[in-house]
């Protein structure tokens, strides 16, 4: 009897060996993973909980939002594809495309999904613009997909933030040390909206196009910071196209008369930077709107780093940046 339980001993040591062997050899042949379990959205932007890779070594961007968070937590090196953008705080991973090192995978609309495939990577990071195809990526790698809610984009930045920063093991004190400073610059802003015991001041948000066509932001779209967070009251509500804005006209700036017009200039995007802020402050100046309280005191704010409003929304240096655009004139 001692003989066969000694027997039956030695046996389960070697299976227990055998087992240790070959998970070690899984490991080491790119077998299988550590996952981390992240809450993203869905093709129909619905938020569930996802199974992601844990520390991804070969990461896809379609979310310039992500590669900012990347950039700032110090594992932009794991990025193997990306759409190439003209934001200047991300300009490192151009240069990377132009060298060959980063495979360009064109723009955010029309990326190169054979490209993007053979890039081999191991989780993709997508934006809104892409989700309509996200089941097709998803075959190609997990996806990821963050967004920001219109009137949540300080919120829903650090919530992203921490998201990203979970799967690839980064601390959320090094979210909370990246954001530290921006409550207090939030407070000074809102204080310029809602001044003490004064009504809050009342203000437009447009669009403007390379055709030289503008249109009004509501609430719910774009650049909503400014009235939904900050507190700036929109005197020209729509629900129609909350992407770019409805079209009006200058008639309709100087009757509703504003005390600040604040102007995202998206021709700088669609025309590669040749229709300049100058020549947005040159047509929005004009018999119709000098009269406006608004330009009247200096208040007509083009923000100086469109792509970054407009592609990169969501990202810890994308907010800084459009708290630096608006602080450049709210707060002289």
């Amino acid at each position: 009897m001692k003989k066969f339980i000694a027997f039956i001993l030695a046996m389960v040591m070697m299976a227990m060996l055998c087992f240790v062997l070959t998970s070690c050899s899984d490991d080491e042949e790119g077998g299988e993973k550590q996952t981390v379990k992240i809450t993203s959205l869905n093709a129909n932007g619905e938020e569930f909980e996802n199974e992601v890779p844990y520390q991804p070594q070969r990461v896809a961007i379609l979310d310039y939002a992500v590669l900012d968070m990347m950039d700032n937590f110090g594992v932009g090196d794991r990025v193997v594809s990306s759409a190439r953008t003209t934001i200047d705080y991300l300009s490192e991973y151009t240069e990377k495309m132009d060298a060959g090192t980063i495979v360009d995978l064109g723009n955010l609309q029309t990326y190169d999904m054979e490209k993007l495939q053979q890039s081999e990577p191991d989780i993709i990071f997508i934006g809104g613009r892409q989700s309509k195809n996200y089941d097709e990526l998803q075959k190609i790698a997990p996806v990821v997909y963050l967004s920001c809610t219109a009137g949540q984009v300080v919120s829903d930045t650090l919530k992203n933030a921490k998201t990203v920063a979970a799967i690839f093991g980064i601390d959320e004190s090094k979210v909370t040390e990246l954001t530290a400073g921006f409550n207090a610059r939030i407070e000074a802003l809102k204080a310029v909206a809602q001044p003490e015991g004064e009504a809050a001041k009342t203000a437009m948000v447009l669009m403007y196009t390379s055709d030289k066509s503008i249109g009004a932001l509501g609430s719910g779209g774009r650049c909503s910071i400014i009235c939904d967070e900050l507190g700036f009251v929109n005197l020209y509500e729509s629900n129609a196209d909350a992407t770019h804005g409805e079209s009006f006209s200058f008639e309709t700036i100087a009757k509703l008369n504003p005390d600040y017009l604040f102007v995202l200039n998206r021709g700088f995007i669609t025309s590669s930077g040749e229709t300049s802020n100058a020549s947005v402050v040159e047509v929005m100046t004009n018999s119709l709107t000098s009269g406006t309280t608004a330009l009247q005191n200096g208040h007509l704010i083009v923000m100086d780093h469109p792509d970054t409003w407009y592609t990169a929304e969501g990202g810890i240096s994308a907010l800084d940046t459009m708290l630096a655009d608006l602080e450049r004139v709210l707060l002289p």
